[in-house]
């Protein structure tokens, strides 16, 4: 009796009988950016693959935009020959449309137009940019220069996180479009070809030099044209003269 006491004292405290004590099951490991980041850049195959997941999709990488915000940070400046030139490269949107996987972490040249800037992604300053092959593409950068606007001509060296899928604004339209998606340090302003206007007391001295030059070439016109006339009138008189002195009375010419 003692015995059975204790086995069922026993069996209380284990659990029943044939019953495991639930195991504790390891979180899956997930890689991600050790803080603070380091001095030197280290490339990070395993979340270049997890960021395949993100594309044709509204969502943004975060992972893979922290990690390519810093390589930019790290690369800038460098020579680095970038493996995608748009404009150059007359299939660079293409190439990145069609084989992300493939250009993903790699650098890309971009020359365009700035068309939208956007506070969607927290992490970066985001923009749209019209590129030179008439092709959008969207940036995000670590900085942002306080001399650019709207409809600047802009330059990137940027690096190919993946394809982005969601509304896009462009020409005071938004759709949705499928476009690469490309993060860097920051924009550069491609010169203004454009000539300034004189301003303050130049103006009145600048029009009146211009109405000046009009009334001259006016003038100059106007006595060319009437020694032009008086030269053609000249000419035509003495061609009736000497018509009428070679033909006589009875309508022939005369003989010597």
């Amino acid at each position: 009796m003692t015995g059975l006491v204790i086995l069922t004292v026993l069996g209380w405290r284990l659990g029943k009988v044939g019953e495991r004590p639930p195991r504790a099951v390891a979180a899956p490991a997930e890689a991600s950016l050790p803080d603070p980041l380091p001095a030197a850049f280290v490339e990070r195959p395993d979340i270049l693959e997890r960021a395949a997941s993100s594309d044709r999709t509204s969502s943004i990488n975060v992972e893979m935009l922290k990690l390519l915000l810093h390589k930019a940070r790290i690369k800038s400046g460098s020579p680095d020959a970038p493996a995608l030139t748009v404009g150059r490269d007359e299939s660079a949107f293409d190439a990145l449309l069609g084989d992300p996987g493939r250009w993903r972490g790699k650098l890309v040249e971009l020359k365009g137009k700035l068309v939208s800037e956007s506070s969607d992604i927290k992490e970066a300053h985001h923009f749209h940019v019209l590129g030179t092959d008439n092709n959008l593409y969207k940036v995000a950068t670590a900085r942002k220069r306080s001399d650019i606007e709207l409809m600047d001509g802009v330059s990137i060296r940027a690096y190919y996180s993946q394809l982005y899928t969601g509304q896009v604004v462009h020409e005071g339209e938004t759709r949705n479009a499928t476009i690469p998606f490309l993060v860097g340090e920051t924009l550069e302003l491609l010169p203004r070809r454009v000539v300034e206007q004189p301003s303050g007391l130049y103006l009145p001295l600048a029009g009146a030099l211009g109405l000046s030059a009009c009334i001259a070439i006016w003038i100059l016109s106007r006595g060319s044209l009437s020694s032009y006339e008086s030269r053609r009138k000249s000419a035509k008189a003495a061609c009736e003269r000497t018509r009428r002195r070679g033909v006589g009375a009875d309508g022939e010419g005369t003989t010597s």
